[in-house]
C-alpha cells in the first residue's frame, strides 16, 4: 500500500501581521493589568457576577468552535 505525502505550506507573517499580533498582545495584556487594578472598583456585587457569567459563556462558546474546527478538518 502506498501512502500518499501531504504537503502542507507554512505561513508567512507579513509585517502587517506582525503589526497586528504586536497590537492585539498589547491590548490584551492591558486588559489584564486593568482588571487587576480596577477589579470590584465600584463594589457592585451584580456587575463582577455579570463579568464572570460572560467569561464563562465565551470560554464555552470558543471551546465549542475548537471541537467543531477539528472535527471539520
Amino acid at each position: 500500500m502506498k501512502e500518499k505525502k501531504i504537503e502542507q505550506k507554512h505561513y508567512q507573517h507579513t509585517p502587517k501581521d506582525i503589526v497586528h499580533i504586536t497590537i492585539e498582545n498589547l491590548c490584551f495584556i492591558a486588559q489584564i493589568v486593568l482588571c487587576i487594578v480596577f477589579f470590584n472598583s465600584l463594589n457592585q456585587q451584580w456587575l463582577m457576577y455579570f463579568g464572570w457569567t460572560v467569561l464563562a459563556g465565551a470560554l464555552v462558546l470558543g471551546w465549542m468552535a475548537c471541537i467543531a474546527f477539528q472535527t471539520k478538518g
